[in-house]
């Protein structure tokens, strides 16, 4: 991958943080700052960049992150999926792109045929050190295997209305 050049990962935020390997007792404000202190960590040891696709508006005060990771939402009535799908159709360097997502097949299917590459949540987190992590997504693999449960648009916004309800 680094013969294409510095790799851009494009990660589905409230994918990440409410993966049941990552999500602990912190509230959705807290989950997305240590997420974010992690990823700017790693991007900067590993020389890689990091685009984060938030659903929805961004909340009042919101960052837009830094040199090696960026914040980007995804905009009103308009899913964080459609936005990443969006942002590979437009770029040039699709070949140094990982989407990182566990959403809908359909989304990890579009980008790999427009050139780019795809990375599971649970493999992610492992690949960025997160050891709490790491435990707990072996033991989830099995249960996501025979489960077999997709996560639907309806199911993201239904999350959505509940954090924009509790007005975080």
């Amino acid at each position: 991958m680094e013969k294409y050049g510095i790799p851009l990962y494009i990660i589905d935020g409230y994918n990440v943080i409410l993966h049941g390997s990552f999500s602990g007792n912190r509230d959705i404000v807290r989950q997305k700052e240590f997420f974010l202190r992690g990823l700017d960590s790693y991007a900067a040891k590993k020389r890689v960049q990091m685009t984060i696709v938030w659903d929805g508006k961004p909340p009042p005060g919101s960052t837009r992150g830094g040199a090696r990771v960026k914040n980007v939402y995804s905009g009103e009535g308009r899913s964080a999926d459609d936005r990443i799908v969006a942002m590979v159709e437009r770029s040039g360097h699709r070949k140094r792109m990982v989407v990182v997502s566990d959403d809908r097949k359909h989304i990890r299917h579009t980008v790999r045929a427009l050139g780019a590459r795809t990375m599971g949540v649970g493999e992610f987190l492992e690949l960025i050190g997160y050891g709490h992590a790491k435990r707990r997504v072996k033991k989830n693999m099995h249960r996501e295997e025979t489960e077999k449960q997709v996560i639907d648009d309806l199911s993201v916004d239904e999350w959505l209305k509940i954090f924009r309800a509790s007005g975080k």
